[in-house]
């Protein structure tokens, strides 16, 4: 697996052959499917020529098993918040996008287990109760505030290429170069 960043919450996940771009600032990155973490409402039917994946629910792309779970179950809210976990290649991963405010704890049991979660600011506390073993630092201005929001030692990387036997047991912080 693969995974590089496009800026603030825009990544790429290349699995085996299969590209999933996360929270696209536009329609350039070549993809074989998109998900968004923000979704302007009420949802608009869309048939776009990539699988858009936009909102709570159970996905499946090929191999690959997507999970969205929504943040914000305020119906005065004109944005829909989804987390969405993705399940390849025997690794989990958790985007939490760039909330308004992080979801309840009960979703937390809901998500499971995590390998690699990509986090914004404010969220240390509630990564915390996932316990995953990679930290992706994202929509982080600079390396040095997400170590003080984690506490702890970041790499600074081009890009991650890991497999399930890389993931250690001690926590990693890494922030991956635009």
């Amino acid at each position: 697996m693969i995974i590089t960043s496009h800026g603030d919450g825009y990544f790429k996940i290349q699995s085996g052959g299969l590209a999933i771009v996360i929270d696209p600032l536009d329609n350039r990155m070549k993809a074989d499917a998109i998900l968004k973490t923000k979704t302007p409402l009420p949802l608009q039917p869309a048939q776009p020529l990539i699988p858009t994946m936009s909102g709570p629910g159970e996905y499946e792309f090929q191999e690959i098993e997507i999970s969205g779970f929504p943040v914000n179950a305020n119906a005065k809210s004109k944005i829909l918040e989804t987390i969405y976990k993705i399940k390849a290649e025997d690794i989990s991963l958790v985007f939490l996008g760039n909330p308004e405010k992080l979801p309840e704890t009960e979703i937390i049991e809901k998500i499971g287990d995590v390998d690699i979660i990509f986090a914004p600011p404010e969220s240390a506390k509630f990564i915390k109760q996932l316990e995953p073993k990679i930290i992706i630092a994202s929509y982080f201005k600079n390396s040095g505030d997400a170590e003080k929001e984690f506490e702890h030692k970041i790499t600074v990387q081009e890009k991650l290429t890991i497999k399930k036997k890389d993931i250690g047991d001690k926590i990693q912080l890494i922030m991956i170069k635009v």
